[in-house]
């Protein structure tokens, strides 16, 4: 296998997984799951609430800083998830290497300056879904830079839980054999 689990930096909310060639390490942190609080933070962002946050996220962040002081690490986000992310930016961002965030939740109600902050950054890789209103406004506050640098296109899906999918972003092959899966912008 290529990545290895770290139990140690398991939660509620997050996984850590090292590359067993590289040694590069992953965090990854789960979007919303049908339970009271999550639902409440998802009701919150959809009102304009921009600062959602999760001690679980905090504290993985700060354990692999500590482990591993000399080590950026990816994040990859999915939801909710990259709520949690934006939260920590003024934290842990200069930890951080690559920002994989899927289907960010985001607000027409929201802060403008906070979305256009969210919607732009440098070293983030957005994965969206037109038909998926959830980032609809991160979308809408992204440069001419980043729309044409950063975000990778889900093909247009109707089903609002399934333009909201992860697994629109996994191609139908990835578990069958050992070759890369690379994606360019536009994909």
């Amino acid at each position: 296998f290529m990545f290895s689990r770290l139990p140690k930096y398991d939660t509620s909310y997050t996984s850590v997984w090292r590359n067993n060639d590289t040694g590069a390490l992953t965090l990854t942190i789960r979007g919303s799951k049908l339970s009271m609080a999550d639902i409440g933070m998802d009701l919150s962002i959809l009102v304009g609430r921009t600062e959602v946050e999760s001690r679980d996220v905090d504290w993985v962040m700060d354990e692999l800083e500590k482990d591993f002081p000399a080590q950026a690490y990816d994040v990859a986000a999915h939801s909710l998830g990259c709520n949690f992310v934006f939260n920590e930016m003024s934290e842990h961002r200069d930890n951080w290497g690559e920002l994989y965030l899927f289907c960010p939740g985001s607000s027409p109600f929201a802060s403008t300056t906070t979305l256009k902050k969210y919607a732009n950054i440098s070293n983030a890789h957005y994965f969206i879904n037109s038909g998926d209103i959830v980032p609809d406004g991160l979308r809408q506050q992204m440069s001419a830079d980043t729309l044409e640098n950063n975000p990778y296109w889900g093909d247009y899906r109707y089903a609002p839980w399934s333009a909201h999918s992860l697994t629109q972003f996994v191609p139908p092959t990835f578990a069958m054999g050992d070759e890369p899966v690379t994606l360019r912008p536009g994909e």
